[in-house]
């Protein structure tokens, strides 16, 4: 559901429904909803090794806590830029199906 149909509903404008967020009279977690699509890709689970020795199972998310590394670490170790590279301490992620 977007803020334009939400405003609709309530009858009233956009940018009146967007002051009452910003005055913290509204939680905006109501359209703020993924569609299918993305969630499932973003989803998926992948094993994760560190030369060569496992560290565990998860999402994106679950093994940055896991290793206390950002999302964006772990996102970039899936990459064939990060592949090409030489490195000291070689991550490879692992698609569990």
């Amino acid at each position: 559901m977007t803020k334009q149909e939400i405003a609709d509903i309530l009858e009233i404008k956009e940018y009146r429904l967007q002051t009452y967020i910003n005055d913290g009279y509204l939680d905006d977690t109501i359209w703020h909803t993924f569609d299918d699509k993305r969630k499932k890709r973003r989803n998926f689970k992948y094993k994760m090794f560190k030369n060569g020795d496992y560290i565990g199972v998860g999402t994106f998310e679950e093994l940055a806590e896991l290793t206390h590394k950002t999302v964006q670490s772990i996102r970039y170790y899936h990459t064939e830029k990060y592949k090409l590279r030489k490195h000291t301490d070689r991550f490879r992620l692992v698609k569990v199906e």
